[in-house]
């Protein structure tokens, strides 16, 4: 069988991806679109068996129109994350999530999205300030007045971000999931580092066991949005209740696995071999 990758230089678990794909006797292919100088021909794209489509944000660059182009080549048969990448092609920015899982009634902090620097004034801090379209923990900021964000976005198009309001957490689990089915999950180590603006980072922890109410959730906002791959973040707050973070679509996973001696880019090829055969 012949898998195609397509991904940019910083995914830390594509050799993972390639060396469970080899061991299932998988010829692989890598393509970085950041590399891309001319579309790929749809010959090229057509002998492929199977694609897996990687995030193509972790560069702080939108390359998402060579994404796109692949996809089409693709159908449900032979591209991980098809009914996703297709119903949802916003799955990515952070506003399409906040306001799709509350249409759905999964709880979350309150949140904002504002087009000037005025309406600063309508909002009550500390907030945390996200850049909607990020990945891998870029782009997160708490901002504890609203001079540090004013400051903040100087430079900055406003749009481009929203703001949650900030609840002290208890715990921050990432629970990986695939075929609606929860593989494992850990706790993170939340980091706020110093500064006018405190930039928030986090750091993969221990395996851990999950709640039911955060298990509950979690199989719901991955049955929502159709994935079959995907690294859900949900937080614990001070007041045991459960709020939704985020849902990554291409999770990063290589330290995922070595903390929990599971074996994620096995269980993916299992899958792919599975639903090719």
């Amino acid at each position: 069988m012949k898998l195609l990758i397509a991904t940019t230089k910083k995914d830390l678990s594509f050799n993972r991806l390639k060396e469970e794909a080899i061991k299932k006797g998988f010829s692989v292919e890598k393509i970085l679109y950041e590399e891309i100088k001319i579309l790929p021909e749809p010959n090229f794209l057509k002998k492929f068996d199977f694609c897996i489509l990687r995030d193509p944000y972790n560069l702080g660059i939108d390359l998402s129109k060579y994404f796109l182009y692949i996809r089409n080549f693709f159908n449900k048969n032979n591209l991980l994350d098809f009914n996703t990448l297709n119903k949802f092609p916003k799955y990515e920015d952070k506003l399409f999530q906040n306001t799709f899982f509350s249409k759905h009634k999964i709880k979350m902090a309150k949140f904002y999205h504002i087009l000037n620097l005025k309406e600063l004034d309508t909002l009550k801090f500390p907030l945390i300030i996200k850049k909607r379209v990020s990945s891998r923990g870029k782009e997160v900021f708490l901002a504890k007045s609203i001079s540090s964000a004013k400051e903040f976005f100087e430079n900055r198009n406003i749009p481009d971000y929203i703001f949650e309001e900030y609840i002290t957490l208890d715990k921050d689990y990432r629970i990986v999931i695939i075929n609606n089915k929860i593989i494992c999950a850990v706790l993170r180590k939340i980091n706020i580092h110093p500064g006018k603006l405190n930039r928030i980072g986090v750091k993969v922890g221990v395996k851990t066991s999950i709640p039911y109410n955060i298990k509950k959730m979690a199989l719901k906002i991955a049955k929502l949005i159709e994935c079959d791959f995907s690294g859900i973040d949900i937080f614990a707050g001070k007041d045991n209740e459960a709020y939704f973070g985020e849902c990554n679509i291409s999770p990063q996973f290589s330290s995922f696995e070595r903390n929990t001696k599971v074996n994620v880019a096995g269980i993916l090829m299992d899958i792919i071999k599975n639903r090719t055969s």
